[in-house]
């Protein structure tokens, strides 16, 4: 406890990864919800971040806390998120490859004179006719936005396929491309000063941070 009251003296906040580092679906990492629980006592500002695009932030946060997290809901931060920002600020229209249980967050957009094409983890979408769809939008100069391009992900019985080799299949396919990646992936994120611990890396942390008022910067690897 020391050791996280003395850190706590020399950090703004700290990001905390969630799928693959403190929960596996339903399935609680162990020591994750003590060590949680250490570090609320220190007073220091929390905020979860995720690259997951399978569920909305709603369906996420109850996720968590039928599991046994203490986490409120605006804590969390999702590359959904970073991903609606974007559609915002740009005014896109996309047609989506992404999950059923995550187009809440993008229910109220309209669905006509489509000009961009939004993927994330949908397996239920990548099949041919809606991977041709998307590629003709493309073509026609709809922006790509690839809310990650993970190669694999880890799921409770081992790793499947993400969504990167489809991302990959729309590039080659159509060549001239308009990519934006909301994904934690993107290299120049990474020239950033600072660390993150877990998987998501980044753009995503440094969209976290803004909405903390904090520049990113330190390492979390003090923490282990």
């Amino acid at each position: 406890m020391n050791k996280f009251l003395t850190m706590s003296k020399r950090i703004g906040a700290v990001l905390i990864d969630l799928s693959g580092t403190i929960h596996v679906d339903d399935a609680v990492i162990p020591g994750s919800i003590e060590a949680l629980k250490k570090l609320r006592a220190t007073n220091v500002k929390i905020k979860f971040v995720t690259n997951t695009t399978k569920e909305s932030k709603r369906k996420l946060h109850e996720r968590l806390s039928r599991i046994g997290f203490d986490i409120h809901k605006d804590e969390i931060f999702t590359s959904l998120t970073a991903a609606r920002q974007l559609i915002d600020k740009r005014n896109l229209r996309p047609y989506m490859l992404i999950a059923d249980a995550a187009k809440e967050e993008f229910c109220d957009l309209p669905s006509e004179n489509l000009n961009a094409v939004l993927v994330g983890l949908a397996p239920e979408k990548f099949n041919y006719e809606h991977l041709t769809t998307a590629f003709r939008y493309i073509l026609e100069g709809a922006q790509l936005i690839a809310i990650h391009k993970a190669r694999y992900y880890k799921r409770s019985d081992g790793l499947a396929l993400g969504p990167g080799a489809f991302v990959a299949g729309l590039e080659y396919s159509t060549v001239k491309i308009q990519l934006v990646r909301t994904s934690t992936h993107n290299r120049k994120y990474r020239r950033m000063q600072g660390r993150g611990r877990g998987k998501a890396r980044g753009n995503i942390f440094q969209e976290c941070s803004r909405g903390l008022r904090l520049r990113a910067g330190g390492s979390c690897d003090d923490w282990r």
